[in-house]
């Protein structure tokens, strides 16, 4: 009887440890692109070419929601500006311009993600037949708090 006790006494201590022993918490993200990408064609052989790679974390903290949901922010403005070049192609279709192809291409990716610090790089390139423009910005949050601590971009 007493073995008995013992082993129940023993097998209650280590299922108390091992509920009670602390989570680690991941000091990196996992995470996937998502690849967005519109191709309009128009008369002449014109074509408006829009993609977008949009990187997002995987997990359900508020930290990780925040970072999503500021950096779909980005998705959206692109979008805006991508009208206007689908509108550039049309118009140049109309006025006779002949095998241009027009674009507005986002590539994104993740260049340091472990103590607790996520950094983003993307790189945009957009032209429409005269007007383009490229930019590099870079974003760096806390894994922990959701916070955006360096955001910088450039126009090259």
């Amino acid at each position: 009887m007493k073995k008995i006790v013992m082993a129940g006494a023993l097998a209650a201590a280590v299922t108390v440890g091992l509920v009670a022993a602390p989570k680690a918490e991941a000091s990196s993200a996992k995470y996937t692109i998502i690849h967005y990408r519109t191709v309009k064609k128009y008369k002449h052989g014109m074509k408006a070419n829009f993609s977008y790679q949009l990187p997002q974390l995987k997990g359900s903290s508020a930290a990780v929601k925040k970072i999503n949901k500021d950096i779909k922010k980005s998705l959206v403005a692109e979008k805006k500006n991508a009208k206007q070049l689908f509108n550039y192609a049309k118009d140049g279709a109309n006025n006779g311009f002949k095998n241009l192809s027009y674009y507005d291409a986002t590539t994104a990716k993740i260049t340091y993600n472990k103590n607790n610090v996520v950094s983003f790089k993307s790189e945009m390139k957009w032209w429409a037949g005269g007007v383009a423009e490229d930019n590099i910005g870079s974003w760096t949050y806390s894994l922990k708090s959701g916070n955006l601590n360096f955001p910088h971009q450039k126009e090259l």
